[in-house]
């Protein structure tokens, strides 16, 4: 299977090449929205197994791309105690309702008095896709909490956990590549860059006191304390402090059994939440 996980890479790298990041689909109208950038680990992943430098050294180049697609597109400033930190949320940069889910769109947003309004919730409507998270109460945002209905969606005004993590690890993975490919001054640059994710990461999202990482929201400038799959992201990228890892991994432990969510019939759920969204429980 490496040379058929060679060619899917090859056919990624030449999306890249060409619109600059991967589509959330292979159709014109998703080429204003993403996916969640895995790209570099899935490069990590075959590199791993099959020692290829040669692909990696012709593409390193893609995988940067990718990255400022990213950091270009998708930061925003996180303020805490006088300092700003650069952190990352779902985006886009389209306006109307979504093409593959018009008629939806159109009645979802009836509920909205101007076409500000309504372009605002197609937006956020179509950053929650971009999330893969399409849809939950994750992303809501009513009141300061999670309530409500999809019409509460606020992706761009959540900075997700996950998202995060990911984008440490694109960086992370960036300064090993570079640095096995003898580039000292790429591999400090990005380690630089992972350096600074981690720490933003840390002083924003990670909370001792409930024992791990969460969701940040914009508009009331708070954490939001619901249990997810994805406040564990961290551990899944090594966006954490390996020094510290048991320290992280105690708190973590007795998060997972206060959230009472180990004993959840069927699998580990993706909220507690009953919205009847896709991704809301029972759903999924």
């Amino acid at each position: 299977m490496y040379g058929t996980v060679k060619g899917m890479l090859e056919n990624f790298m030449t999306i890249v090449e060409r619109y600059g990041f991967i589509p959330n689909g292979g159709r014109v109208y998703y080429l204003m929205r993403s996916q969640p950038p895995l790209l570099t680990a899935m490069v990590d992943s075959y590199i791993q197994a099959t020692n290829d430098y040669e692909f990696l050294d012709r593409h390193i180049g893609t995988l940067e791309k990718e990255l400022h697609f990213w950091l270009s597109n998708h930061t925003t400033l996180v303020e805490k105690d006088g300092k700003e930190y650069t952190l990352a949320r779902y985006y886009d940069m389209s306006s109307g309702p979504r093409p593959e889910s018009y008629r939806e769109d159109i009645h979802s947003a009836a509920i909205f008095k101007t076409e500000e309004e309504k372009d605002d919730f197609y937006s956020q409507l179509k950053a929650a896709a971009e999330s893969g998270w399409d849809f939950s109460s994750r992303w809501f945002i009513l009141n300061g909490t999670n309530q409500g209905n999809l019409t509460s969606t606020k992706v761009k005004k959540i900075i997700p956990v996950d998202l995060n993590a990911m984008i440490y690890w694109n960086a992370d993975l960036l300064s090993k590549f570079y640095k096995k490919l003898g580039n000292t001054v790429k591999a400090i640059e990005y380690g630089l860059l992972a350096a600074e994710w981690l720490e933003a990461v840390e002083k924003i999202l990670w909370h001792e006191e409930v024992g791990a990482w969460l969701d940040y929201d914009l508009i009331n400038q708070m954490k939001r304390d619901y249990f997810y799959p994805s406040n564990l992201a961290p551990l899944w990228t090594g966006c954490y402090d390996p020094a510290r890892k048991a320290y992280y991994l105690g708190h973590l432990l007795e998060y997972l059994r206060r959230s009472k969510v180990m004993v959840n019939e069927g699998a580990l759920p993706t909220t507690l939440e009953h919205s009847g969204e896709q991704w809301d429980y029972p759903n999924a």
